[in-house]
């Protein structure tokens, strides 16, 4: 491929490694014509290939290694900085008077929000006489889930699902659950460098333990999340794993508080790395 130098887009700190300066360059035309015809069940893959073509050789880091969350941050970052108008609208049933409204935001204004993550990029405790330690889940473990989560049969647009499916997919999400929190976590003390090894040894270790301890460890890795949050403000659909991009709140010109108060709608729109990656 020609060395074709693209637009440079400032730079900003790797919000899951604020000591790796992200420095993107816009895609060309050559560049943009692989990703035409993404598949989009294949986001996470495609994210990494186009992280990497598009980021300086300069900071160049393995966008597989980035956290998912900083992944999310520069495919946004990248978003906001090319786009002719970075300004959308966000359609939406009113709760409170029961009417549809629209809500205009501009995505510069979130790009300002995100924050670093705070402290070590991971966090330990003891589980069963063991250290285990939290990370947030990385490109690679994004991509390995993608591929676990192919095989869940979606309904088709004139029927619904048959028991029979049903009951696929709820073997496979409890498998891809148990894979997530596989993935989340590591035994620093096990010095066992095999990746697909050491998968496997902590997978093993898993799925020995009893109902109660499993329910137990996922609520300690849960609150570690919660401790190593950082990029945007997002959220996930509980049921399906789709990540949300928080855009604000829009405050309801029909009706007003029984005290006057103003009565909002916290809102957020679907976030799709698909759609943010350039094609021509």
């Amino acid at each position: 491929m020609a060395n074709i130098i693209g637009a440079n887009i400032p730079a900003f700190p790797n919000p899951g490694n604020p000591e790796h300066q992200i420095k993107l360059k816009e895609a060309t035309v050559q560049q943009a014509l692989q990703f035409s015809g993404l598949n989009p069940l294949m986001e996470e893959a495609s994210l990494t290939a186009f992280l990497n073509e598009v980021q300086d050789p300069a900071s160049y880091v393995d966008a597989k290694e980035w956290s998912a969350q900083s992944r999310k941050m520069a495919i946004f970052w990248y978003a906001v900085q090319t786009l002719d108008d970075a300004k959308m609208t966000a359609d939406y049933l009113c709760d409170h008077c029961g009417e549809m409204h629209s809500y205009r935001y501009d995505l510069r204004s979130l790009a300002d929000q995100f924050h670093t993550i705070t402290g070590k990029p991971y966090r330990e405790f003891d589980f069963n006489g063991e250290t285990v330690r939290v990370s947030p889940i990385n490109g690679e473990g994004m991509e390995n889930l993608e591929q676990a989560k192919q095989g869940v049969i979606k309904p088709s647009s004139k029927e619904s699902l048959n028991e029979s499916s049903k009951e696929h997919n709820r073997k496979l999400l409890a498998h891809i659950r148990l894979r997530t929190l596989v993935l989340s976590i590591d035994y620093p003390n096990d010095l066992t460098e095999d990746k697909d090894e050491r998968f496997k040894r902590k997978d093993e270790k898993i799925t020995a333990l009893t109902v109660g301890q499993y329910r137990q460890l996922e609520e300690l890795v849960y609150n570690c999340h919660q401790e190593l949050h950082h990029g945007l403000d997002m959220t996930a659909d509980t049921d399906t794993g789709e990540l949300y991009l928080v855009v604000g709140a829009h405050e309801c010109p029909n009706l007003k508080g029984e005290g006057g108060e103003a009565l909002t709608t916290s809102l957020r729109v679907p976030f799709r790395n698909y759609s943010n990656i350039p094609m021509v």
